[in-house]
């Protein structure tokens, strides 16, 4: 299978990759500031392969206008897929919630919220270790002048974006021949916002139609990247490990799903959609 990606690996991609392994490293963390230029095309290309290369069944040489491979996944490798939901199958922008707080007058939202380390407000919300009234009640007290709760919601709802139709047509066609699974960090008050657009603008009141099963960090009592959740999740659905892949956009829940031998695809949403790692033939 390896050789089959080199393949189809552009020169200049060979040139790098071949001297990061006469380097001997193997992994993206092997790879350090000493090593390359993080800003160089092709070394970001490198990190993207190294990473995923184990899950993929070939590299796109038919480069896009900005000069990035793409690769897609070797299906035949896996009975079962368990998909992230917010970056990997709905659009989502942190920063608009980050500005929409900012806006309002909490101009440190920064330090309570991030993607990769959350205040523990958040980790216990996605938990469903508080109340969506608590949640709420917490946020309001940051603030020298309270704002509304629909105010809250509001700017806690602007980093959803839009959920594109042809993932949800690629998420149908995948469901039938293999065994499809929605694993997501989220909270309440979140889900009822997309919840109540799919069913104004698709007209759908759940996700059975795409998923056998759905799994919600804040209604399970768990959340990524904890190795509990996969485990569940496997357990649960009688999965085998060796034979389930999970696509997430979040290195630490890469690395928790695969703790759990389960194998992994970190989905890069700067280069990247679901779209492009399912070949049409496939």
């Amino acid at each position: 299978m390896f050789s089959k990606l080199i393949d189809r690996c552009t020169p200049e991609f060979l040139n790098q990759l071949v001297n990061i392994s006469l380097c001997g490293l193997h992994s993206i963390e092997d790879h350090t500031p000493t090593h390359f230029d993080s800003g160089n095309r092709y070394m970001t290309d490198i990190l993207y392969f190294t990473r995923n290369y184990n899950s993929v069944s070939s590299v796109d040489a038919s480069f896009l206008n900005n000069g990035i491979f793409l690769m897609q996944i070797d299906l035949s490798k896996y009975k079962n897929i368990i998909f992230d939901f917010g970056g990997v199958i709905i659009n989502i922008d942190y920063n608009l919630t980050a500005d929409a707080f900012k806006a309002m007058g909490l101009t440190a939202f920064e330090e309570h919220f991030s993607k990769a380390k959350q205040r523990q407000l958040f980790d216990l919300y996605e938990k469903g270790e508080i109340s969506s009234d608590d949640f709420r009640k917490d946020l309001q007290a940051a603030f020298a002048d309270a704002p509304s709760i629909i105010h809250i919601d509001t700017a806690w709802n602007a980093m959803l974006l839009d959920l594109p139709q042809e993932r949800l047509d690629l998420l149908k066609q995948l469901k039938k021949t293999h065994r499809t699974f929605l694993l997501s960090n989220t909270n309440e008050i979140h889900i009822d916002a997309i919840f109540a657009a799919l069913k104004k603008e698709k007209g759908l009141d759940d996700l059975s139609d795409y998923f056998e099963k759905v799994y919600l960090s804040y209604k399970m009592k768990m959340r990524k990247p904890d190795e509990e959740i996969f485990r569940f999740v496997l357990e649960e659905n009688h999965l085998d490990p060796a034979e389930t892949l999970f696509i997430d956009d979040s290195p630490q829940h890469i690395e928790g799903a695969a703790k759990s031998g389960i194998h992994t695809y970190l989905l890069d949403v700067t280069r990247e959609s679901i779209l492009d790692l399912f070949a049409a033939d496939n």
